[in-house]
């Protein structure tokens, strides 16, 4: 068993060319935590595509009208949307391009939140404001 050395504290013999210290039980879980980027991807990308739907106006859904928004969409949630897709956006890609393994897996899915937050923030655009009844102009034959 040339080349092979006893791992500390063990009777296991393993080859000599290993890193030993890599071995220890301490630190085979660290390896899988993200680290400070990973996390901040991923917390900002939640705090964004949970503190969006507050800003935005309420929702009206009608059954076999369709969903309308409630109000008009106010100037916090036109500024905010692009802020947050921007700060989430690149969060995310500086995580991806210089983190570990797992910051590369918690920018992913802050790159899938990110991705939420842009469908919602467009979602804004292509939805009317709903016109109630009695806003509406009285017809010919109601007057």
């Amino acid at each position: 068993m040339a080349g092979r050395v006893p791992l500390r504290g063990s009777r296991l013999l393993v080859p000599r060319a290993w890193n030993v210290r890599r071995l220890r039980s301490t630190d085979f879980m660290t390896s899988y935590f993200p680290t400070l980027r990973g996390w901040i991807a991923f917390l900002l990308a939640v705090f964004a595509a949970l503190l969006f739907p507050l800003i935005c106006p309420p929702l009206r859904v009608q059954s076999g009208v369709g969903t309308f928004l409630a109000e008009p969409v106010g100037l916090a949630a036109l500024i905010a949307g692009p802020v947050f897709i921007l700060v989430c956006s690149l969060a995310s890609a500086e995580a991806f391009w210089r983190g570990t393994r797992a910051d590369k897996i918690f920018a992913l899915v802050a790159v899938l939140l990110t991705i939420g937050l842009l469908v919602e923030y467009l979602r804004l655009f292509g939805l009317s404001v709903y016109q109630s009844p009695n806003t509406l102009e009285p017809t010919a034959t109601a007057r």
